[in-house]
């Protein structure tokens, strides 16, 4: 393709022309693209796997070490007719921004390389689902799920998937700590965690209240913060059973 074809396809304005040709001249000197004409195109030599997997390695050595913190607002709405999504529309600034807890479910999976790991109070019948999937989209071999409640329904929940969860690794842990007196250690925390470059912390179980009908608010952060969390969940997971 052309500058002009390229800049087109890649969203670029005319106008950054220049940039991409020197980026181009730059790429070619490492025998990446070749110059046919005015066309510039991949070079046959390009061993594309090679590249691939050392495009990846960056991505994740720059996850693992960015200084700067990021964050995004994660929100998930109560069933329609909702009062307050109607608000929230009729607001300046409406929903612009604000991020869907479904779709990031999966992405802070697929994001994480060495362990992924669930920390959810309560769980259900449906919201394990949710833990399944989550934890099939990932490519990390370190899996977790923590977990408090006790009650019968989340042990029903866990038992039933018991099987499928085994078969993907999945290491559960009961976050149980009896205290001297009386009484137990609990938490009240909802994380997602992807290695510790990303990190998911909200107010929703893993439970079809939470994913169906209730208003629930997090954060998804990148960097110094994402790494603070992995702290957190590596101090509960050397409490647990």
């Amino acid at each position: 393709m052309d500058l002009a074809s390229l800049c087109q396809a890649m969203g670029m304005p005319s106008t950054q022309r220049n940039a991409l040709h020197r980026l181009l001249k730059n790429l070619e000197q490492h025998g990446l693209v070749v110059k046919n004409g005015r066309d510039w195109m991949p070079s046959l030599a390009l061993d594309f796997m090679r590249w691939a997997a050392r495009l990846e390695g960056a991505l994740t050595f720059k996850a693992e070490h960015e200084e700067i913190n990021s964050a995004d607002i994660v929100l998930s709405r109560p069933p329609e007719p909702s009062i307050f999504t109607q608000k929230l529309m009729n607001s300046l600034r409406s929903d612009w921004g604000l991020l869907d807890t479904e779709s990031i479910l999966p992405a802070i999976a697929e994001s994480a390389r060495e362990r992924a790991v669930i920390v959810s109070p309560f769980i259900d019948d449906y919201g394990i689902k949710r833990v399944l999937n989550f934890f099939r989209q990932t490519p990390a071999s370190d899996k977790r799920l923590i977990y408090r409640n006790d009650k019968k329904g989340v042990h029903e929940a866990l038992s039933d998937a018991s099987v499928e969860l085994a078969d993907l690794g999945v290491q559960t842990h009961l976050y149980h700590l009896p205290l001297p007196e009386h009484g137990n250690e609990s938490f009240h925390a909802k994380i997602l965690l992807a290695d510790r470059h990303s990190a998911l912390i909200g107010s929703s179980n893993m439970t079809r209240w939470s994913m169906c009908y209730s208003l629930e608010l997090g954060v998804k952060v990148r960097g110094r913060a994402a790494s603070r969390v992995a702290d957190v969940v590596d101090a509960m997971l050397a409490c647990c059973s």
